[in-house]
Order: structure tokens, then C-alpha cells, then sequence
């Protein structure tokens, strides 16, 4: 039988080209390549940058996630 998940996947992405959807992997590196640069700025040692909430908040934006 196939989930829910597994199906959702497979009809997406030709929904997606469909609506004229473009996935644009350039633009996305260029974004991820920005995150990480901002975090190459904020200074400290590693034990201080685990407890920096503005650190995290830096690293969070670069990831998308599922809170399903």
C-alpha cells in the first residue's frame, strides 16, 4: 500500500510543472551559500555559540522542517 507521504511526492512535482513552477537549485545555493557566511561572522568559541539564540535562529533559516 502506498502512504500518504509516498503519493503526495509523486503528485507534486508534476503539479508543479504544471502551474509553471520553476525549482531553481542555483538561487537555492546562493541562499544557503548567504546562511553560511552569516554564521562564519558570529564570534566565539564553540560552548558560547552553542548557548547564542541568534546564532541558531541563523542556522535554522537555512534548513526547512517537517513538523508533521
Amino acid at each position: 500500500m502506498q502512504s500518504r507521504r509516498s503519493f503526495l511526492g509523486t503528485v507534486s512535482v508534476p503539479a508543479a510543472a504544471a502551474l509553471g513552477l520553476s525549482i531553481r537549485p542555483v538561487e537555492l545555493r546562493a541562499t544557503a551559500h548567504d546562511i553560511a557566511g552569516n554564521l562564519r561572522k558570529h564570534p566565539g568559541t564553540a560552548s558560547a555559540l552553542a548557548a547564542d539564540e541568534d546564532f541558531w535562529f541563523e542556522v535554522a533559516k537555512a534548513f526547512t522542517v517537517d513538523r508533521s
